[in-house]
């Protein structure tokens, strides 16, 4: 018994003398392994950690150990991207599965001071890209699943919906002012350019503007086909939203510091210049700087520099360039005027949801028009159109004209 406690006090001895070397020479693999778990996206687990090669890159009494390692990270819940938008819903489709495996290539640096390692992680690189976020990210009863039942309820809901627009719409009638400008309103909720082109547009403008397009088509400037190529080079390359944000989070600090004063200048700036334009109609400059006041006011108040948003936005605008499946301005030159304007509506969806990672749906501002208070005097028409902005009540008057039988708003 004597010698076996011995033994243990030996070896216990041992240990400690071996840990306190380890701890005082480098860092301790376990302490890298937490930092980098806390740098890790929640939906990751990580395994196999290596450190592939340290160097010390302070000195013997002051040790910074810099490390390069690997290992392999693990998604532990599936990942789903925006798909569209069903009557306020998202309707999210699954990108990512659960238990998909990547590889993490990254390098830590560990500090001694104190008695202790300090690690901080200088960089993680994880491939191949990954798509998606977990539903933590949205609001419980904010989403569907695609294909779920849930999400057949909604589209049966909305076809019904339609159903009842449409027909509020022909008992208002395109003949008459309000009728047309709910025509507009429609087809911007719908994403479809070319139908807000024919309601919005004489039919003389409509048909001008398709040989403009038949014209232009057929010789885009070389300028214009650099800036399309690069633009669509960036968002369309394996990996861009990771790129992107690479890009954009080092500014990310110093603009979210330097935002206040920028707002508060801003919105003086926004009003001279809203009061001196001569291409805003005296009745509309009060509400076109309220509205101005009220955006300032919500970024103000909210993180809209945060990474969180910003991958958000950049994922919306990624999403956006690869739906077109256009790489160059050339590809123009075989599509007809529909296609270019289905393309179009594409754009039109995008910018919809890089404004909704902001927190700002324009479908809801559309949902909540109302006109009232129509006036018509021959061919030439007022109306009042009250409608909801960022949880504020926005009036603004509207003049519509007759074109060729067709009543439009008057430019």
């Amino acid at each position: 018994m004597k010698i076996h406690w011995k033994f243990f006090l030996i070896s216990v001895t041992v240990f400690m003398l071996f840990s306190c070397s380890n701890n005082t020479n480098e860092p301790n693999k376990n302490d890298i392994i937490e930092v980098i778990e806390l740098e890790l996206p929640v939906y990751f687990d990580l395994n196999n950690f290596k450190i592939e090669v340290t160097e010390n890159i302070g000195n013997k009494i002051e040790p910074v150990v810099r490390s390069r390692f690997k290992a392999n990270v693990v998604t532990k819940m599936p990942l789903f991207i925006k798909q569209k938008e069903l009557l306020k819903k998202d309707v999210l489709k699954e990108v990512t599965s659960k238990g998909k495996t990547y590889q993490a290539y990254g390098i830590s640096v560990s500090a001694f001071t104190k008695d202790m390692w300090l690690t901080k992680i200088e960089k993680v690189e994880i491939t191949p890209e990954v798509l998606g976020l977990p539903l933590l990210n949205w609001k419980d009863g904010s989403y569907v699943i695609s294909g779920s039942k849930e999400e057949k309820k909604l589209i049966k809901n909305k076809k019904a919906n339609d159903l009842a627009r449409e027909k509020r719409l022909k008992e208002m009638g395109l003949d008459i002012p309000e009728g047309a400008f709910m025509a507009v309103i429609e087809s911007i909720k719908q994403n479809d350019v070319k139908s807000l082109m024919q309601v919005s547009m004489s039919k003389d403008e409509y048909n001008k503007a398709v040989a403009k397009f038949e014209n232009e088509k057929m010789s885009p400037s070389e300028s214009d086909k650099a800036q399309f190529e690069q633009m669509m080079g960036m968002l369309t390359l394996d990996g861009a939203v990771d790129q992107l944000m690479a890009m954009a989070t080092p500014q990310l600090e110093q603009a979210r510091a330097q935002l206040p004063m920028l707002l508060m200048m801003g919105k003086g700036m926004a009003s001279s210049a809203i009061q001196a334009s001569p291409d805003i109609p005296a009745d509309q400059k009060e509400a076109s700087t309220m509205i101005i006041n009220a955006i300032m006011d919500f970024a103000g108040e909210n993180d809209i520099l945060s990474e969180e948003v910003t991958r958000k936005a950049i994922s919306a605008a990624v999403a956006t360039a690869k739906s077109l499946n256009m790489k160059s301005l050339d590809e123009l030159q075989n599509m007809s005027f529909d296609d270019a304007m289905g393309k179009a509506g594409l754009v039109m969806g995008g910018v919809k949801n890089v404004m909704g990672a902001y927190g700002i749906s324009l479908d809801d501002v559309l949902n909540s028009i109302d006109v009232s208070d129509v006036q018509t005097n021959g061919d030439n028409a007022t109306m009042k159109v009250a409608y909801k902005f960022l949880d504020k009540t926005f009036n603004q008057n509207v003049k519509m004209v007759k074109k060729d039988g067709k009543w439009i708003a008057d430019k």
